[in-house]
């Protein structure tokens, strides 16, 4: 299913998986799939979050949210910076001309990016998070 959505111009983004530092799991790890890993608000890696195949960083330490037995707290993890950066994504697409497809999607967020970790592409947090200005 995936290399069909991928095949149809489908941008496919994924939760790099809480293996305390050990490899991004499945869906994230295919190839074509925009895999996120998770920072604090130091922009530092979660000690949840995966590394190894990581496209981009994005915020999931200390989210708002409520979980299935209906208790509101602060939550950790890859899952809740996966829905963030997919909401930047959409906003950025939304106020652009271009046909962005999963094969331009990391030239189109090439000037919204900030590097972290080691410069440039790295196994912690990919390219970097994506800024809105």
């Amino acid at each position: 299913m995936i290399h069909k959505a991928l095949g149809e111009g489908i941008i496919i983004v994924a939760a790099s998986g809480n293996t305390l530092g050990l490899n991004v799991e499945y869906p994230a790890k295919y190839q074509g799939v925009i895999s996120v890993a998770s920072i604090n608000k130091d922009s530092k890696r979660s000690s949840v979050s995966a590394k190894g195949k990581i496209d981009y960083a994005a915020p999931g330490e200390d989210i708002l949210s409520i979980n299935n037995q209906g208790q509101i707290g602060l939550w950790k993890g890859t899952s809740f910076a996966a829905p963030m950066l997919t909401g930047v994504i959409s906003v950025l697409m939304s106020h652009s001309d271009e046909d962005i497809t999963y094969k331009n999607i990391h030239n189109f967020l090439k000037p919204f990016v900030q590097d972290l970790g080691e410069r440039g592409h790295d196994e912690e947090f990919g390219n970097g998070v994506i800024i809105l200005r």
